[in-house]
């Protein structure tokens, strides 16, 4: 019987970015769901089998901040990842600190998004 492709959170208040990313996870063999805010995340960290978050900085609701805390709680062991266009907000606190694995920089790159993927599923992310 096939395995499940992992499946990836992605929060991000832009419909467009959302969208954009997506596709490039789904081209890597992960399933995506998008929430639109950070209260839709916190609904889908716990009560889907989220593998992987990323979430953008600043969003209406909870921010990235919030939902990193969230997913240690809900999800121990979860990786973490936000993203922004605007590194320079993050001068402010250390995302490793709060709990991130790292900050995924907009706009998107592919093999970026492949790292990201292949450090959080080792064996499950397609490689071409």
């Amino acid at each position: 019987m096939p395995s499940v492709p992992p499946l990836v959170l992605v929060a991000d208040d832009d419909p467009g970015v959302a969208v954009t990313l997506r596709l490039m996870i789904e081209a890597l063999g992960c399933r995506v769901l998008l929430a639109a805010d950070g209260d839709q995340a916190v609904a889908a960290i716990r009560s889907q089998p989220v593998g992987l978050l990323i979430a953008d900085l600043n969003m209406p609701g909870k921010n990235a901040w919030d939902l990193a805390e969230v997913v240690r709680d809900a999800r121990p062991g979860t990786p973490c990842w936000v993203c922004t266009g605007w590194p320079e907000e993050l001068q402010d606190g250390d995302p490793r600190a709060a709990g991130f694995a790292g900050v995924l920089p907009k706009p998107f790159d592919l093999a970026a998004i492949r790292a990201v993927l292949s450090s959080a599923f080792p064996s499950a992310v397609s490689l071409d």
